[in-house]
């Protein structure tokens, strides 16, 4: 599974410490987790400047050459998504890296959906075209983003804290049905 790393400030603040420099860095982590195993398949992330996510994406390790380390030491955001990817759901390439984004909203995902190929049947049946269509990689954690946008753009009176509740509940009974027995994760940021 992959890594998150999420960041909200009151003001435009350096993110570095906790990608790079601390003891538990994002960086680090990718480089190997508790369970020896590294998140070398790509790495993302959406800084916020007005409202509006920034994103860069690289399919290779974040710990490979200088070019995480530089980008983290000169990004400076109120909110801030970062992913370090360990790919088990579509291989490794740019369109498959997370931070996902539509507008204003980013979405990375930590985990695997068992069951995916019966379950992605099913959100797309249930997504919205628009955001159908604009499902450029294979993951499952794009699907499960464009499926929360398309249930929240169906209510957009509803709190979103309620939509999300409803997707998930949805996914993960979805996914019981198609893999009975196995246990889905679901952490999102």
């Amino acid at each position: 599974m992959c890594r998150l790393f999420g960041f909200r400030a009151s003001w435009p603040t350096r993110i570095e410490c906790g990608l790079i420099k601390a003891q538990n860095s994002l960086i680090n982590q990718g480089m190997m987790d508790r369970e020896g195993l590294s998140h070398g398949h790509g790495w993302g992330f959406a800084a916020y400047h007005e409202h509006v996510p920034l994103v860069e994406k690289q399919a290779w390790a974040a710990w490979e050459g200088e070019h995480f380390q530089k980008s983290a030491a000169h990004t400076y955001a109120r909110t801030f998504v970062a992913h370090v990817r360990r790919a088990t759901v579509g291989p490794p390439s740019i369109e498959n890296t997370h931070p996902f984004v539509h507008g204003v909203w980013s979405f990375a995902h930590n985990g695997t959906v068992p069951g995916f190929e019966t379950v992605r049947t099913r959100l797309l049946d249930a997504m919205d075209p628009l955001h159908r269509n604009e499902i450029a990689g294979e993951t499952d954690s794009e699907h499960i983003f464009r499926y929360l946008l398309s249930l929240w753009q169906a209510h957009p009176e509803r709190a979103l804290s309620d939509t999300l509740r409803i997707g998930l509940r949805d996914i993960i009974r979805w996914s019981a049905e198609a893999a009975p027995g196995k246990p889905i994760s679901l952490n999102i940021i």
